[in-house]
């Protein structure tokens, strides 16, 4: 009540003072009835998935982003936040919210049909070390991680509250995560750990890296990652422990930011401050690869990357911008590359939710949204009503009455849904009504006239439900939405049909419209299917495109009518996706250092057919070393891929010399030869094979001579000799006794040739080319006589 009305009530008698005291009450109670009776959740309805709950001054409000306005607000006897405290909002389903103060930790649970705050927890400080209170859901599970650690189940699909999870006394949390079947994940740094909690109980643990380590926990394709930036490594997590380990550039942990969880691909975006500037690299798991590239300038302040539908949108708060990369390139997208940020908070908050990527400065008026192509849309959304002195909450529907007379009185613009400013009792045009009595400043003041009730327009023409509602002395205002309906009829109003309003008040009619057609491009067909059929379509599908990783198998490519268009549900949608085994093409992987069998599953996933070859001229064994088609070649699904491995290892060739004469002994087995000779052990000469190696290709046997006469040198009476074929090495009494070993034929990349090498005396010594023992024989009298085969160098 305004000090001039409470003025004026005072100047007259008793009497007269309760007659005007219960008119007003009359009004007041009247007014508060007609808007919680008819206002916010009969505004439900109208609601869709384009929106978002977020933070606007010291309030929650619901922002719709094809409207491009505010849905609902809450406005709270005691107010979530205060002077430039910023709130984060936590959305466990439709119907629940959690909003964590940031600076001072309490948390509120709002149920989203009226807005109004339960405390969950009460404020408190951070605990040493900076850290804040987190909350964290999915799969119908909330978890807060308080500042000392200590993690809670706030809420489960079971119906279970506040239960603290037991973990270990010297492993505090330090961060935490919830994925989408619910399951929570807590890493705690002083132990390294990270624990597995499902149902609000501990599960699992893991031990990820050292105690103390600095690392970040995020969710990437709804899997946990551990970015360790010290040590340049990042690991993806799956329902047994550790699944794959990715290195990456090493990067101090104070100047990286790794990608915000939930990423929709199976990748981790790290965002680096360097003394050049700014670097982004991406990490697939799906397929290995690592990718770099350069963002921004020196100085640059990067927040957490958000990876989302094919981009990366990387907060730069120096400059207050939203720098736009392709995921799969990591160039600047063309365009927009960056998007300014509106408003004097520098820690604005970016966020992705239903492919759409939100960002919002809870103390400006405008909202920046990326819709699902990626295209900015920036619009107003208004900073909600201060809260009056008596500390009562309201609701506010798009559209509909002010849900308690103020001075002055507000309710929503048609446009944006800001304040529009009037006089009390005005209904929100701000000029006096005729017939009232004077206000005691020499104007009209307004009288209390009676209700009227909104008339029953559903199944009635756009046209027809307006005429009856301005017959009815109230405003009709229609807002079109898409559904299983006539197009052109009304499905819904707002107030209800029946309900006591003041004359004057807006209606708001939903009208049946076009449906709009929903973007399905890059989900799964699976999901898309599901999705155009709970939008009221019809598919076609169609099978085409190239899979260039395993992310992309399966996934829509295309899609017409286009994404957020209006179309007919009596027409399908038709949509390409990527199927190898129907028809798609698919980009060969690269199997290179792979084992056969990593090499033959991964060709199973991309549906190309494996065909493995224990073929390959290798000292390197069990890892594929070449393959055909290429890598990065596009082929048709079911195409044979030949990749060359080796199984078979060489051996070492061992060398003997006899004491004090010039003979010398080879062999692949380590024992000296049964002559009766005085052998000493030497140096080994190289890697062979056994006598006779079946699987190695290229292979010549070596055969082995036995001399025990007249074998050179004076007195030499016995001597060994090596040889490709059975010629005899000179005079003296030589005799073939068997295959010695195997070794290549023609040169093979990394071997060297092996010589048998003659002096002047007859005597015979054997070096590879390039060999100590070779130029130690070159340099005494020895020269290269005959070429026995190609072995592998020991080193």
């Amino acid at each position: 009540m305004s000090g001039k009305v409470r003025e004026k009530l005072m100047s007259g008698s008793t009497r007269e003072k309760l007659l005007r005291a219960t008119l007003v009450f009359v009004l007041l109670a009247g007014v508060v009835a007609v808007t919680f009776g008819g206002g916010y959740r009969a505004s439900q309805a109208a609601f869709d998935d384009a929106s978002a709950y977020m933070q606007k001054d010291h309030s929650i409000v619901r922002i719709n982003a094809p409207a491009q306005r505010v849905d609902a607000q809450a406005q709270t006897a005691r107010r979530l936040a205060t002077g430039k405290q910023q709130l984060e909002v936590v959305q466990l389903s439709p119907g629940v919210l959690y909003v964590v103060n940031k600076s001072t930790g309490a948390v509120d649970r709002l149920s989203t049909t009226d807005l109004q705050p339960q405390p969950v927890s009460k404020e408190g400080s951070a605990a040493p070390g900076g850290r804040n209170t987190v909350v964290a859901a999915g799969g119908g599970s909330a978890y807060v991680l308080d500042p000392h650690g200590n993690v809670t189940l706030l809420e489960g699909p079971s119906g279970t509250r506040q239960m603290p999870v037991a973990l270990p006394p010297r492993g505090p949390a330090s961060q935490l995560v919830v994925d989408g079947h619910g399951t929570a994940w807590a890493f705690s740094r002083a132990t390294g750990r990270l624990f597995v909690v499902v149902g609000g109980r501990v599960t699992g643990q893991y031990q990820v890296t050292d105690p103390g380590e600095q690392i970040t926990l995020t969710l990437a394709d709804d899997r946990p990652i551990i970015y360790r930036p010290q040590r340049g490594e990042a690991t993806m997590i799956g329902r047994n422990g550790p699944q794959r380990t990715i290195r990456l550039p090493r990067q101090d942990p104070d100047a990286v930011s790794a990608a915000a969880p939930g990423a929709d691909s199976p990748v981790l975006v790290v965002a680096a401050r360097t003394a050049t500037g700014g670097l982004l690299i991406k990490v697939d798991f799906g397929t290995g690869a690592i990718r770099t590239g350069r963002v921004s300038g020196p100085g640059a302040m990067f927040g957490r990357p958000v990876v989302s539908r094919g981009r990366v949108y990387l907060p730069e708060r120096k400059e207050q911008v939203v720098l736009v990369h392709d995921l799969r390139s990591l160039r600047r997208s063309q365009p927009p590359e960056r998007v300014r940020v509106s408003g004097p908070t520098p820690g604005f908050e970016i966020f992705a939710r239903d492919g759409r990527v939100w960002v919002n400065d809870p103390y400006s008026d405008d909202v920046l949204v990326f819709d699902r192509n990626g295209t900015p849309k920036k619009f107003p959304a208004g900073k909600p009503a201060p809260v009056n002195g008596n500390g009562n909450g309201h609701v506010r529907s798009p559209g509909g009455p002010p849900s308690r007379p103020r001075t002055p009185v507000t309710s929503p613009s048609a446009g944006t849904g800001r304040p529009v400013i009037g006089r009390p009792g005005i209904g929100g045009r701000g000029g006096p009504r005729p017939g009232g009595q004077d206000d005691g400043r020499g104007r009209p003041a307004s009288r209390p006239q009676r209700p009227v009730g909104v008339p029953a327009v559903v199944g009635r023409t756009q046209s027809e439900a307006e005429a009856l509602i301005k017959q009815a002395e109230l405003r009709p205002r229609a807002i079109s939405k898409p559904g299983a309906c006539t197009p052109g009829t009304v499905t819904h109003t707002d107030p209800a049909a029946t309900t006591n309003v003041e004359r004057d008040s807006i209606v708001v009619i939903t009208v049946c419209g076009p449906s709009l057609v929903p973007n399905v491009v890059g989900m799964p067909i699976e999901q898309a299917r599901q999705t155009l059929q709970k939008a009221g379509f019809t598919t076609r599908e169609l099978v085409g495109g190239t899979a260039a990783t395993l992310a992309d198998i399966g996934k829509v490519i295309t899609q017409t009518p286009l994404g957020e268009q209006q179309a007919s549900t009596r027409e399908p949608v038709t949509v390409t996706y990527i199927d190898p085994v129907r028809g798609s093409q698919v980009q060969v992987p690269n199997l290179s250092r792979m084992t056969p069998e990593q090499a033959c599953a991964t060709l199973t996933q991309y549906k190309l057919v494996c065909n493995g070859v224990a073929d390959a001229a290798t000292r390197e064994v069990g890892v594929v070393h070449s393959q055909q088609p290429q890598p990065g070649a596009v082929v048709a699904g079911n195409t044979p891929v030949e990749y060359v491995y080796e199984t078979v290892a060489p051996t070492v060739l061992n060398r003997w010399k006899l004491r004090g004469r010039d003979a010398r002994y080879l062999s692949v087995t380590p024992r000296a030869p049964s002559d009766g000779g005085d052998w000493s052990d030497q140096t080994t000469l190289g890697m062979v094979y056994n006598p006779g190696e079946p699987d190695v290709p290229g292979l010549i046997n070596i055969n082995q001579w036995y001399c025990n006469n007249n074998c050179g040198q004076p007195n030499l009476d016995k001597a060994y000799y090596y040889s490709r074929d059975l010629t005899k090495p000179g005079p003296g009494r030589w005799s073939v006794q068997a295959t010695a070993f195997s070794c290549f034929g023609n040169p093979v990349p990394g071997t060297a040739p092996l010589y048998a090498m003659r002096n002047e005396r007859q005597s015979w010594g054997f070096a590879a080319a390039g060999s100590n023992e070779h130029d130690y024989y070159l340099n005494n009298g020895y020269s290269n006589v005959s070429l026995l085969c190609y072995i592998w160098l020991s080193n």
